[in-house]
């Protein structure tokens, strides 16, 4: 009879257990997975640029101005860039914005870049 006891005690202990180290196991792994996959998707658009493509509003609508794409012109858009601490580079002469910024931002950047009183306004201290 105690040999039962012993027997069906150990069995519990050992499903209970296991019960356990797979749960802790399994949620563990899923939130280990989705961390890894959340600091990827971080670091690709930490580090992720597109080309600047000049934007105007026109029939209620956000089109590209790819006409406005002048070297005075991006002169004036990294002016508002770096006067708004925004990320940009320049490669292979092209200006590459960070893809963080939107559409509507962009059209605003791209007017204050084409309005020569905001420009003068609005230096950046040295």
């Amino acid at each position: 009879m105690k040999k039962k006891v012993v027997i069906i005690f150990l069995t519990l202990v050992l499903i209970i257990s296991g019960k356990f180290l797979f749960q802790k196991w399994y949620f563990n792994s899923d939130r280990i997975h989705e961390r890894r996959e959340e600091i990827w998707n971080e670091r690709i658009s930490n580090y992720k640029y597109v080309e600047y493509i000049p934007i105007v509003f026109q029939q209620d609508e956000l089109i590209d101005a790819r006409d406005l794409l002048s070297k005075t012109h991006v002169q004036n858009v990294i002016h508002v860039l770096k006067f708004y601490n925004e990320e940009f580079k320049v490669q292979n002469g092209k200006l590459l914005v960070s893809s963080k910024i939107d559409r509507k931002t962009l059209w605003n950047y791209t007017t204050k870049a084409n309005d020569s009183v905001w420009l003068a306004e609005h230096q950046i201290g040295k």
